[in-house]
């Protein structure tokens, strides 16, 4: 039996929910039986380097990312680009992540021939309706979708009008491993001006608006008029870093927060926190959360997208409402006054990722996926 042509397509290589899923997903599967490509919209980031050394092909296409005339031109042309790679490889699946490859991918795909598309969903942002529409009217050009909750496929199907059968629910997973002892807490605490006493929380993720930091900032504000010590660790970059930053300088918490910048080290990180928190106004089904809780850390976190899905509130952690930086006070205060109950927290959502988000359970259903969809069009040969 031939190698399946196996080809990826993403919005961009830099560090983020779905470009880790992609690196996880590409570099699971068995190199005997699958021939990978990974194409980037946008020039290679750190994703795509870790996988270049992984040994897999990574192709740089430079779309402009400009929303003008140039922007116009410059997709268009990525289409075509997209196209004579495809017919080149002559791919058998092209499996696409975030908006933009969705859209342009299944469009290349359709004029190469290419006999399978399969597109993620991995996010309930706040669309604008011409994404909706467009999503809408080239749907017919996918043979599946992979959904990372349900959330996000009652999303799809409400606002997209995709049909539900075409539509499969696959959480994420995260590799499970015991993070004590893998690192020096102390030299971590030393590095990042941690004393032993402080109360670490942690934040993991893109600076970007949607993840709702500045309501945690506001939140830590009052938070550390109950919690002697309390310090707030972000790890991420984004755009929003520099009015994250001026906001604690507003408020006098430039000895409070540490902003750290990316890190490739969240295990090790890990490990100094008490208590992780994400305040996002929306999301998909967030890996830091998994990556918290199989760090055996209590997590509060906001009741938006496929979060609840993840989070079992009051037994592996605390949901919230989005934009309440109150709510977010007084769960967090809750949290760090009650240790025991708290540590108690944090084995059962260690539990609950062994049980049902590992990332073995991820990969072999999304590659039953790819098998059901070649039997069917009967390419396995």
């Amino acid at each position: 039996m031939r190698k399946i042509r196996l080809f990826y397509l993403i919005t961009g290589t830099s560090v983020g929910g779905a470009e880790k899923a992609l690196f996880d997903l590409s570099t699971s599967l068995d190199r005997t039986r699958y021939e990978i490509t990974v194409a980037s919209l946008k020039d290679k980031g750190l994703i795509a380097q870790q996988l270049e050394a992984e040994g897999i092909e990574v192709i740089s296409l430079g779309l402009n990312e400009g929303s003008n005339l140039s922007g116009f031109f410059s997709s268009l042309f990525t289409v075509f680009r997209i196209e004579r790679e495809l017919k080149r490889r002559k791919a058998d699946i092209l499996h696409t992540f975030l908006f933009r490859a969705n859209l342009i991918g299944r469009i290349a795909a359709c004029a190469a021939g290419v006999p399978i598309v399969v597109s993620s969903l991995r996010t309930m942002e706040e669309e604008k309706r011409y994404q909706l529409f467009l999503e809408r009217i080239t749907s017919f050009m996918v043979d599946r979708y992979i959904a990372v909750s349900e959330n996000i496929k009652e999303h799809a199907v409400s606002h997209s009008k995709i049909p539900p059968d075409k539509i499969v629910t696959i959480y994420n997973g995260v590799r499970l491993q015991d993070t004590r002892g893998a690192s020096d807490p102390e030299a971590l605490r030393r590095a990042l001006n941690i004393s032993p006493s402080d109360r670490v929380l942690m934040v993991i993720g893109r600076l970007r608006k949607e993840k709702g930091h500045s309501f945690l900032i506001d939140a830590i504000d009052e938070a550390r008029k109950r919690i002697p010590g309390i310090k707030l660790i972000i790890v991420g970059e984004g755009e929003e870093e520099p009015g994250l930053k001026a906001q604690v300088r507003r408020l006098s918490l430039t000895e409070t927060v540490v902003f750290t910048g990316l890190r490739r080290d969240i295990p090790e990180l890990l490990t100094i926190a008490e208590l992780v928190v994400l305040p996002s106004l929306w999301e998909g089904m967030p890996n830091c959360l998994l990556e918290a809780m199989n760090a055996g850390k209590p997590v509060i976190a906001t009741a938006v997208g496929g979060i609840p899905e993840v989070v079992l509130d009051e037994y592996t952690g605390i949901l919230v409402p989005p934009r309440d930086s109150k709510a977010l006070t007084e769960a967090m205060v809750r949290v760090l006054s009650q240790q025991e109950a708290a540590h108690k927290m944090g084995a059962r959502g260690r539990k609950r990722v062994e049980q049902c988000f590992p990332l073995e359970k991820s990969i072999f259903e999304t590659e039953m996926l790819y098998q059901e969809v070649l039997n069917r069009k009967v390419l396995l040969c």
